[in-house]
């Protein structure tokens, strides 16, 4: 019963990780300014799902899950500390500073920006 229990958590996580890593391929093409912005080019994020794909797919095969574990593992230590660098420009200082969507919602009111017109950090002014 316990190894039924362990394989189908494999098998869950494994199509888990193939999930993600295809919803960060199928990233629309609208998107991608905003991550190239942000600092994350487009063979970046095409080698992260790719990674992300084959890494679930590892997971699923017991033989090689091991592998597909430490490939996980590599990418998250890998990529949380990309993701804190400020990259500059407008998308760094507005994901930096949580407080601007507060600041923003009192200067449009005092007249001395523009109010918040969208709940996206990346679209605000302030």
């Amino acid at each position: 019963m316990r190894t039924l229990a362990i394989v189908t958590t494999q098998l869950v996580l494994g199509l888990v990780v193939v999930a993600m890593g295809a919803a960060v391929l199928a990233i629309p093409e609208t998107m991608a300014p905003r991550l190239a912005h942000a600092g994350f080019s487009d063979a970046l994020r095409h080698g992260m799902g790719g990674a992300q794909v084959i890494a679930g797919l590892c997971l699923m095969v017991p033989r090689i899950q091991l592998l597909g574990a430490a490939m996980l593992v590599i990418m998250t230590v890998g990529v949380v500390p990309l993701s804190l660098l400020p990259s500059g420009g407008e998308a760094s200082a507005s994901v930096a500073r949580p407080a601007s969507r507060a600041e923003a919602a009192i200067a449009g009111r005092c007249g001395r920006g523009a109010p918040l017109a969208t709940s996206n950090p990346l679209d605000w002014q302030v």
